[in-house]
């Protein structure tokens, strides 16, 4: 039991560090144990990002089937961290009104968690989904949300998120270089990937994409060791398109 918390309790660091074909075969390792306990399935939802991001989203659907009482579990933990897993999923699937709704009843249950891991997961994937729908009055109100944090609560992963968030909407160079260098200094590989595809996708849309080269193949280099597929082809659309 003690080696099985263990080991599940490494899959959040394997996902943020970028050991995912590490974590996937943890996660096969821990499915494969019956009567699995309750946190350690919940620790499995860390798996979700990692399928989603790699486009696997059947797969990911099986890790949140691991969590059947996920919606209605009396269970705050529980139900915050399986909705705040859930809209990914539902955001990658096109289902992007019932992704925002997920994402924002996770982020509710702050008044009883505070900013727990997956809480602060679930107002990102709220911003995220939100700019994908062109919301952008939801999407200010969630970097505002960041921009008040109390000093205790701005962790460096914060930082580097709000400066992310800040980019995206304020759309200036200095705001995008300060994305990247916030995530390269926090060392999470997969977050770097995306601040430097944004950085990119901007300079291009600023006509200015000779200055997207060289972010492009750094991000391509780091989205082919996580076998991110939806990201890699996000970034070879965007080398094509301004070649």
């Amino acid at each position: 039991l003690v080696e099985l918390r263990f080991l599940a309790s490494q899959l959040g660091l394997q996902m943020v560090f970028g050991s995912w074909s590490e974590a996937v075969a943890v996660g096969e390792e821990l499915r494969a144990v019956p009567h699995l306990p309750g946190l350690a399935r919940i620790e499995l939802m860390n798996l979700v990002p990692i399928l989603v991001h790699r486009g696997r989203i059947d797969a990911a659907r099986d890790i949140l089937a691991l969590l059947p009482e996920g919606e209605t579990s009396g269970d705050v933990q529980t139900r915050v961290t399986y909705r705040a897993f859930l809209a990914p999923v539902l955001r990658a699937e096109g289902r992007l009104e019932e992704a925002l709704a997920a994402a924002e009843e996770a982020y509710a249950g702050r008044s009883e968690l505070g900013l727990a891991t997956a809480v602060k997961a679930s107002l990102v994937e709220t911003f995220e989904v939100a700019f994908t729908l062109g919301d952008l009055d939801k999407c200010r109100a969630v970097v505002a949300i960041f921009d008040v944090l109390r000093p205790g609560e701005v962790t460096q992963y914060v930082r580097a998120e709000r400066a992310r968030l800040h980019a995206l909407l304020d759309g200036s160079d200095a705001a995008f270089k300060a994305s990247v260098a916030a995530f390269r200094e926090l060392g999470w590989p997969f977050w770097l990937g995306v601040a430097l595809v944004e950085h990119a996708e901007w300079l291009a849309a600023e006509s200015r994409a000779p200055e997207a080269g060289p972010l492009l193949s750094e991000a391509r280099e780091i989205f082919e060791k996580l076998e991110a597929k939806p990201w890699l082809e996000r970034v070879d659309t965007l080398a094509e398109v301004h070649a």
